[in-house]
């Protein structure tokens, strides 16, 4: 079983917010798993970089 990360999971991860703290322990936490996304997820993550 995978966990998936969504466009404000990673956008946290990228972009310093007040969620990024915790963002980051939940990768550490589960590192060992396997993360999976889509591309729709992708994508909107790339237009969020593009506009900031």
């Amino acid at each position: 079983m995978g966990i998936f990360f969504d466009t404000n999971f990673i956008v946290n991860l990228i972009v310093e917010t007040d969620f990024t703290g915790k963002a980051r322990a939940i990768v550490e936490k589960y590192i060992e798993e396997e993360f999976i996304t889509s591309v729709t997820v992708v994508e909107e993550t790339l237009c969020f970089e593009e506009i900031n």
